[in-house]
């Protein structure tokens, strides 16, 4: 588990792929997540990468202004049904084109 903002940092800015693999296949403390939704707005596009969030943090990703963020969160596989109507509904084209294509919905 990766517990400290400091850690997912470092891991992130790594030149190494193994640390970057780890912000997307390791479990995130709820504070470093609260941490990076709060105060890290930069940080959301990984974020939104990591395989271990819970939904509440994917529909709250869903809804990021950004479209990099949206369009992650759209080929999660772990999309439930209100991520799915809130992306079906996105103004982006391209958002609403590769949530069609997840194999999932």
């Amino acid at each position: 588990m990766i517990s400290t903002i400091e850690e997912y940092i470092r891991l992130c800015d790594s030149d190494c792929r193994s640390d970057n693999r780890r912000t997307i296949v390791e479990e995130l403390s709820h504070d470093v997540v609260s941490t990076i939704l709060n105060h890290y707005p930069e940080r959301l596009v990984w974020l939104a990468h990591n395989k271990r969030l819970p939904l509440e943090v994917l529909e709250i990703l869903s809804n990021n202004e950004t479209e990099d963020i949206r369009f992650t969160v759209a080929m999660t596989r772990r999309c439930n049904r209100k991520i799915f109507e809130n992306l079906l509904l996105d103004k982006s084209e391209s958002i609403r084109l590769i949530l069609v294509r997840n194999k999932k919905l």
